[in-house]
C-alpha cells in the first residue's frame, strides 16, 4: 500500500496513540481493590426485530454538534459535561494525580522513535487530559505470550485490547475477571463516546455489545469508505475497446480477452483460498475458502446454509477448474503465495492483468513499471451482480472499529473512562486525526484543514514510517483524512467500490446473531477436521486428481454432513432464529436513553 495515505491516517493516529497509559492514580478516592464480576443488571431488552431492508445504505441517524466549551479558566468542558483536564500532571508519573499504563506491542514500525512514550504530541494529550499514562511495551514476536504471562500473575497494564490475545475474545476475559463490565458506566463516564455510538446505525450498536454486556470503547468512525476491490490495467481494457466488467459473462471474456491479446502469466492473480474477489452473487453462494476454519455461511431467505457444499459452490468450481484448465488462472496458484511487491512488479511488467487492493496500490505498482508499460494506469472493478444487477452478498455497514478495554488491575476505571471520552471530544478528535495545527496541518480561508509538507510533503521525515502503528486507541474517526490527498483515479476506485445503490444484504447473517462465546468455541471444535477434509477434496477437484462429478461430488458433500457440518448449521440457524425472535442480547441496548443534555 502506498506510504503516503498510510502516512495521513497515521499521522493522526500517531498523535492519538500517544494518548494509551495506564492507570495507577494518586488521588485518594476509592479504589476498586476486587476485581468486579460481570454486571448483575439485567440486560435492556432487545429491540423487536426488523425486516431486511432491500438495500445496505448507512442507516444514519443525523450529524450532532460535538463542541464543547472553552472556560474562562482554561478548562474544556465536553458536549457530554465532563470538564479537562481531569487532573494535575506532574513532572513525573509519581507527582501526577493519575496514571494510566496501556499494553502496547513495539519493535515492528518503530522507525523514528525508541519508545512510543517519545510521541511528539504525547505532551499536548498530558496537559489537555490531565491524565499522565505511559506504554508498556513489549516485543510484536512475544505480545500474544506476554499478554497471556501477565493475565495469569494478575499483572496486566490499565488499559488492553484483549481482544487480540485472550481466545474467546473479550466475552471469555471478562468471564476470567481480566477487564471491567462497562456497561452501567459509559453513559456516565463516557457520554461522548455514547453518543457518536448512538449517531451510527443499528448495526454498529449491536456489535458494540458482548452477549448485552459493553466490555470495549470502540474507535467511531463518521462514514464507512470500503478502500479494498478488483482493479486491472486500465490502458489494456481502452487499447480493445473494452469496459470493466461487471456480469459473470463480462468478466469471463474479458480474462480470455487479456489472455489472447497480451499472453501475461498471470491473467488474473488468485490467492492460494482458490477465491476470486466478489463473486457470491453471481454463483448464489457464500464462497469457501481452501484453508479456511470456517464453514462459509449465508442466508438463503430464512434459512443458514453453508457454502461448503451449496449447488452455487459447486457451479463456482466448476467455473473456476475452467479457468484453471485454459490456463487463465496459474497452474500452481495453490502453492503460489506472492507477495504484494512481486505482484507489483508482475504487473508493471506486463504480466499481470487484474488483482486485488487497495486504491493507493496504483501508486505503488506505478514503482515497477518499465519503459515498455510506463503510461499503464489501473481501473477498478465493480462486484460482479447476478441477473439482476444486484450485488446481494454485502456486508453490513459498521462504523465501528478496534475496541480497547481497562483490565481489573486499573484502580480507576473511571477516570480511565473519561480518559479515552476525551478522544470523542472536539480538541481530541482533531488531535486524533490531525495532529496539531501549525505543526502537522495548516488550515485555509475556507476553515479547511490540510496536510503540511512535513507529513505528506516530498521531504517528510520518519512521521511516514511509524505512524501507522497508531491504531492503538479509540477515536472519533474522520475516515476522509487518510484520503486527502487522493488522485482523480483513487476518487474513482472509492466510488465504483462504494455503490450502495445496487448492494443488499439480502444472504448475510446479521451481526446481532453473532454466536456466544459458548458456541464459538463449539463451532471452532467441531470445524478443524471438516475444514481441512473439505481444502483437501476441494483442491483435488480443481487440479483434476478427482473428477468433479455427481458421483464424486455427492461422496464429498455426505462426507462433510459426516464429519457434523450439519450440527454446525444448526448452531448458527439457531442463534439466529433467537436473534430473530429478539432472545439474542447482543445488541440489546440499541434503544438504550440517550445521554444528559449538554451543559448550558
Amino acid at each position: 500500500m502506498r506510504k503516503r495515505k498510510v502516512l495521513a491516517l497515521l499521522l493522526a493516529l500517531t498523535m492519538l496513540v500517544a494518548m494509551l497509559a495506564g492507570c495507577a492514580g494518586k488521588e485518594e478516592e476509592a479504589p476498586a481493590s476486587e476485581a468486579p464480576a460481570a454486571s448483575e443488571a439485567p440486560a435492556p431488552e432487545a429491540p423487536a426485530p426488523e425486516e431486511a431492508p432491500e438495500e445496505a445504505p448507512v442507516e444514519e441517524k443525523g450529524e450532532y454538534d460535538i463542541a464543547g466549551t472553552y472556560n474562562d479558566d482554561g478548562t474544556y468542558t465536553s458536549w457530554g459535561g465532563i470538564t479537562y483536564p481531569l487532573g494535575e500532571v506532574g513532572d513525573s508519573g509519581e507527582n501526577s494525580d493519575y496514571h494510566l499504563t496501556f499494553f502496547c506491542p513495539f519493535g515492528f514500525f518503530d522507525q523514528g522513535v525508541d519508545t512510543y512514550n517519545d510521541l511528539p504530541r504525547r505532551a499536548d494529550i498530558l496537559e489537555a487530559t490531565g491524565v499522565f499514562f505511559e506504554f508498556h511495551e513489549v516485543g510484536f514476536s512475544v505480545a500474544s505470550e506476554q499478554f497471556n504471562l501477565m493475565c495469569a500473575a494478575g499483572d496486566l497494564p490499565d488499559l488492553v485490547q484483549v481482544g487480540q490475545y485472550v481466545t474467546g475474545g473479550v466475552g471469555q476475559a471478562l468471564e476470567e475477571e481480566y477487564i471491567y463490565d462497562l456497561t452501567d458506566m459509559v453513559e456516565e463516564y463516557a457520554p461522548d463516546w455514547w453518543e457518536a455510538l448512538q449517531n451510527t446505525n443499528k448495526i454498529t450498536i449491536d456489535t458494540s455489545y458482548t452477549e448485552g454486556h459493553i466490555l470495549q470503547i470502540t474507535t467511531i468512525q463518521n462514514e464507512y469508505i470500503n478502500d479494498m476491490g478488483t482493479l486491472t490495467r486500465g490502458d489494456w481494457l481502452e487499447e480493445m475497446g473494452l469496459e470493466a466488467p461487471e456480469t459473470l459473462q463480462q468478466y469471463e471474456d474479458y480474462l480470455y480477452a487479456i489472455q489472447a491479446e497480451y499472453d501475461p502469466e498471470y491473467p488474473i492473480f488468485v490467492p492460494t483460498t482458490a477465491v476470486i474477489p466478489d463473486m457470491q452473487a453471481a454463483f448464489d453462494s457464500a464462497i469457501f475458502q481452501i484453508g479456511s476454519s470456517t464453514v462459509s455461511t449465508y442466508l438463503d431467505g430464512d434459512v443458514v446454509k453453508s457454502g461448503m457444499t451449496s449447488d452455487g459452490y459447486r457451479e463456482y468450481l466448476e467455473w473456476f477448474k475452467k479457468l484453471y484448465d485454459d490456463g487463465i488462472v496459474y497452474r500452481e496458484f495453490y502453492t503460489t503465495d506472492l507477495s504484494e511487491e512481486e505482484q507489483f512488479g508482475l504487473i508493471g511488467k506486463g504480466e499481470g492483468g487484474v488483482w486485488n487492493n487497495t486504491s493507493g496500490s496504483l501508486e505503488a505498482a506505478a514503482l515497477y513499471l518499465n519503459e515498455e508499460n510506463k503510461d499503464m494506469f489501473a481501473e477498478p472493478i465493480p462486484k460482479t451482480v447476478n441477473d439482476e444487477g444486484i450485488f446481494d452478498f454485502g456486508s453490513e455497514i459498521k462504523l465501528a472499529d478496534e475496541g480497547y478495554s481497562i483490565s481489573t488491575n486499573c484502580e480507576y476505571p473511571e477516570i480511565a473512562l473519561q480518559f479515552y471520552n476525551w478522544f470523542f471530544t472536539e480538541p481530541g478528535s482533531t488531535l486524533a486525526n490531525w495532529g496539531k495545527e501549525g505543526v502537522s496541518y495548516d488550515v485555509d480561508a475556507d476553515g479547511d484543514k490540510y496536510w503540511r509538507d512535513e507529513i505528506i510533503g516530498p521531504d517528510a521525515g520518519t512521521w511516514d514510517m511509524w505512524l501507522a502503528v497508531w491504531k492503538n486507541c479509540p477515536y472519533l474517526e474522520d475516515v476522509w483524512v487518510m484520503f486527502a490527498t487522493n488522485t482523480d483515479q483513487e476518487n474513482k476506485c472509492l466510488e465504483v467500490w462504494n455503490r450502495n445503490d445496487r448492494t443488499t444484504t439480502d444472504h448475510t447473517i446479521p451481526s446481532g446473531a453473532a454466536l456466544t462465546t459458548e458456541e464459538t468455541t463449539q463451532v471452532a471444535t467441531m470445524s478443524t477436521d471438516l475444514c481441512t477434509y473439505a481444502s483437501e477434496q476441494l483442491l483435488k477437484f480443481i487440479t483434476g486428481e478427482l473428477e468433479l462429478n455427481d458421483e464424486n461430488w455427492n461422496a464429498y458433500c455426505a462426507q462433510c454432513d459426516a464429519m457434523n457440518l450439519a450440527e454446525i448449521v444448526a448452531v448458527y440457524q439457531n442463534a439466529y432464529e433467537e436473534y430473530l425472535s429478539g432472545a439474542r442480547t447482543a445488541g440489546a441496548a440499541a434503544a438504550a436513553p440517550p445521554p444528559p443534555p449538554p451543559p448550558q
